[in-house]
């Protein structure tokens, strides 16, 4: 299991987190299971997808 804990939730920090899977783990399958939470469906989160 891997997380972070930030002070607000924006989604410039949730696309930071991102990176820093994708750094730490960057052969790996990475499954992640998340909320409905705006941050998550905002339209930079999209495009970074």
């Amino acid at each position: 299991m891997y997380w972070k804990q930030a002070p607000r939730g924006n989604a410039g920090i949730f696309i930071a987190f991102l990176h820093q899977l994708h750094q730490n783990f960057p052969d790996q399958l990475l499954v992640l299971i998340l909320d409905h939470c705006s941050i998550h469906r905002s339209k930079k989160v999209k495009a970074f997808g």
